[in-house]
Order: structure tokens, then C-alpha cells, then sequence
């Protein structure tokens, strides 16, 4: 038997479990270190995730109180009306009569509804301002736009009052295009749909 050779063995062996000793060692500390790096990977994961939620609802939120029966659509299409006979005398225009009564219905009715309410906040203030302009146009007439609007809905002929209102209407904004009734409810509307939408994305009752 060499000697030698059994000690070198014994040696190596020796030598072989030191240094596995020691290199399980050295990464002792490492689960300890990676489990703080990893709570706090967890930490920002949740904190994006709670905001990407919160996001989210505004999002479907928004989304509610844009379809086609919401308020934003009604005053939107309000608006894009008015602007259409900014540019083009529509008097003649039993489709666009039809549009715009509608519309104003919609925008019309929700502020009806909204009087019920108890919360009653800038929108529903300035909203108000506006239906009252434009029920009552032209000033101390029998018959008023607001009267049309109401009861001409649907129908498929014009009273041709109705007709004259919607022409002067075209006419004032040619001769005075900022001080115009037509320009005044437009930028009127452009500020209920920023309170609107503001008031939204801060919290779901909006009035």
C-alpha cells in the first residue's frame, strides 16, 4: 500500500470538502440580499399595478359617460351642430332641424333630471346658463328657439318661424363671428365638457 498515495487521497479530500465548505458559504448571505431586492421589485410592481388600476377605472369610467346616451355625446354633437351653421345657412335643412333637436334634447333633459339632484356643482351651473340662452333666443319672442327645439323634434316639416331662426342665427355669426350667439354657445358648451370631463377623472359623481 503507498502511503503517498493515501494521504495525497486524504489530502485532496480533505482539501475537496473545505473548499465546498467554503463556497457554500460565500453565498450564505445571498437569499437575505435577493429577498430585500425582490420585496422591493414587489413593492414598485404593486404600487404601478394599483396605479395602472386606478387609471383604468377613470378610463371606464370616461368611457361610460361617453356613449352614445351619455352627456359628453349630446353636448359634443350640440356643438359640432352649431358650428355647422357657423359656415352653412342650413334653414332649408329638414335633416340638420331634425339633428339639432335632438341634440338639444339630450342636453336638455339630463339638466332636467339634474335639478332633482342635491349635488349641484359648476357644471350643472353653467349648463343651466346655457339651456336658459338658448330656450329663450331671440329675447321676449312668442315663440322661441328653445319652443321649436322642443316641439319640432321628429317632424318632417319646418315651421317656417323655425326656419328664420335658424337662418338669422347663420347670419348674425357671418356679420359678428366672436360675439355671435351661435360662437357664445359653442365656447359655452367647449367649457361644460372641461368641467365635465375634470370633474370626472376626480371623482364619479358629477353635478
Amino acid at each position: 500500500m503507498n502511503l503517498d498515495s493515501g494521504l495525497g487521497e486524504h489530502n485532496s479530500s480533505k482539501y475537496q470538502d473545505q473548499q465546498y465548505t467554503e463556497e457554500s458559504y460565500i453565498p450564505s448571505n445571498k437569499p437575505i440580499y435577493m429577498t430585500i431586492e425582490m420585496k422591493a421589485i414587489l413593492i414598485e410592481f404593486l404600487m404601478i399595478n394599483n396605479h395602472l388600476k386606478a387609471l383604468q377605472k377613470q378610463i371606464d369610467t370616461f368611457n361610460q359617460f361617453s356613449g352614445t346616451n351619455s352627456i359628453l355625446f349630446h353636448l359634443r354633437n350640440l356643438k359640432a351642430l352649431f358650428n355647422q351653421l357657423q359656415e352653412e345657412d342650413l334653414s332649408q335643412n329638414i335633416e340638420y332641424a331634425f339633428q339639432l333637436s335632438n341634440a338639444w334634447h339630450g342636453v336638455a333633459d339630463h339638466f332636467t333630471l339634474m335639478t332633482k339632484s342635491a349635488r349641484k356643482g359648476d357644471f350643472y351651473k353653467e349648463g343651466s346658463l346655457l339651456i336658459e340662452s338658448i330656450s329663450h333666443y331671440p329675447p321676449h319672442d312668442e315663440h322661441s328657439l328653445g319652443y321649436y327645439l322642443f316641439h319640432y323634434a321628429g317632424e318632417n316639416w319646418l315651421p317656417f318661424p323655425f326656419m328664420k331662426l335658424i337662418q338669422s342665427l347663420h347670419e348674425e355669426h357671418i356679420n359678428d363671428k366672436f360675439g355671435s350667439h351661435l360662437e357664445i354657445w359653442s365656447q359655452s358648451i367647449s367649457q361644460l365638457i372641461e368641467i365635465f370631463t375634470r370633474s370626472l377623472l376626480s371623482s364619479p359623481q358629477v353635478g
